[in-house]
């Protein structure tokens, strides 16, 4: 067990965790959003080359932390801090509150 816990740990790069604290805070002040500007303005801030700011975007994406979709076009200059307010906001669009009263039948 102990040879397979120490593939599961990646070693990332302090500026990377700094980084990844910046934008905690972000989202703690309600700055769910971000663009990718403002992400690259970040990185650099922690001594991140800008070229690997996406690098950095995707992993943390990779492991849930934030939302990245650079292959998305209208979301690629997006970053998404808080996937779990994402993940709510979607939910109250796509809610189905209110319809209780239509037979299933209807819906579907």
């Amino acid at each position: 067990i102990l040879h397979f816990a120490k593939t599961l740990v990646v070693r990332t790069p302090v500026s990377w965790v700094l980084f990844r604290k910046i934008i905690q805070m972000f989202a703690q002040q309600s700055n769910n959003v971000i663009t990718f500007s403002e992400a690259k303005a970040i990185g650099v801030a922690c001594k991140i080359k800008a070229e690997d700011v996406h690098k950095v975007l995707m992993f943390y994406h990779d492991l849930g932390v934030i939302l990245y979709y650079s292959c998305i076009r209208d979301l690629q200059d997006k970053v998404i801090l808080s996937p779990r307010w994402f993940v709510e906001s979607l939910g109250k669009v796509l809610s189905l509150q209110g319809r209780e009263t239509y037979q299933t039948r209807e819906m579907w």
